[in-house]
């Protein structure tokens, strides 16, 4: 089993989570890559990948389990970034004896917003104190064509506006935040524009024997 750190960037942030693992999936044939298949009547490579996100999003950690029996993880990376979709390089792989079933383990993801001026920043710092103070926030979208308003204070776990934009990090995985609901919702707040490509997901956490963990250190120490 080896997992698969890669970016997720230009053009490949308009693709949708399917459109990813089509393009995963061809890459690994491209290189090519022994991968084993489900059983059944339509076979498919065994992949499982990290929590989708909204299109539009960057993200610099994603990550993507592939049942193999390759250990190599240098090679397999040289291979992979020789034949991969642009916007999807491969930073990094892992080898686990075992599927480490990272997208149930995931807790909470770091995200960064790239604020276009410094008038934004100070629009915002007051409305992000407040949340941070009372871990309360109703945040305002629409799901499945209808209007939802929800308290999202309690899954926001950090967050605050730097001199080049915010960063934040909040609930990731089976309890899920989206951080464009976040953030639209408290620029429409602040009167100031939200620009969903300006948002990147920078990091995911994981939760292990009661700890929190970078999902890299997480991958390094499994099964040792």
């Amino acid at each position: 089993m080896l997992v698969l750190k890669y970016q997720k960037l230009i053009p490949a942030i308009y693709f949708s989570h399917i459109d990813i693992l089509r393009c995963l999936t061809r890459t690994l044939r491209r290189m090519p890559c022994e991968v084993q298949y489900s059983k059944g009547f339509n076979p498919h490579m065994l992949l499982n990948m990290t929590n989708p996100m909204s299109m539009g999003i960057s993200s610099l950690c994603e990550y993507v389990a592939i049942a193999t029996d390759e250990t190599d993880c240098e090679a397999f990376l040289n291979r992979y970034n020789e034949v991969c979709v642009s916007g999807l390089k491969g930073i990094k792989a892992f080898y686990c004896k075992v599927n480490p079933n990272v997208a149930g383990v995931i807790r909470a993801a770091t995200y960064h917003y790239a604020l276009p001026n410094a008038d934004c920043n100070a629009k915002l710092t007051d409305s992000v104190n407040a949340i941070m103070k009372d871990k309360v926030f109703e945040a305002r979208y629409m799901d499945k064509g209808v209007s939802v308003v929800k308290d999202v204070g309690g899954m926001v776990y950090d967050m605050a506006v730097t001199p080049d934009g915010i960063e934040a990090t909040l609930a990731c995985g089976n309890l899920n935040l989206k951080a464009d609901r976040l953030l639209n919702s408290l620029f429409l707040q602040c009167d100031v524009t939200f620009e969903l490509t300006a948002l990147t997901r920078t990091r995911l956490y994981a939760s292990a024997q009661g700890r929190t963990l970078d999902v890299d250190d997480y991958l390094e120490g499994f099964g040792k």
